[in-house]
């Protein structure tokens, strides 16, 4: 259904969620690892970078605005995608 592995996807989820909580520029890279059930911030900001194409501290910095066109297809404003459930 989602061309994800479970494992995946479930990495997929926390990371977006993971992207939201960092619009906050008063939270670190590691307490929203933390906070989306990771517990290791150096492979948390790896798969972050894998997944949009830009480390968790620079799309902070950005204000979670990815400009250089390096973020996967159908991940473009991770912050403002929502969870959607199967109908």
């Amino acid at each position: 259904m989602t061309g994800y592995s479970p494992k995946e996807y479930i990495r997929v989820i926390r990371l977006k969620k993971a992207a939201q909580l960092l619009l906050n520029p008063d939270v670190t890279v590691s307490e929203v690892t933390y906070a989306v059930g990771m517990n290791d911030p150096f492979y948390f900001s790896r798969c972050f970078k894998a997944q949009f194409g830009v480390s968790p501290s620079a799309y902070q910095k950005a204000g979670g605005k990815i400009t250089d066109g390096a973020e996967k297809e159908g991940d473009e404003d991770p912050a403002s995608q929502e969870e959607q459930t199967p109908s």
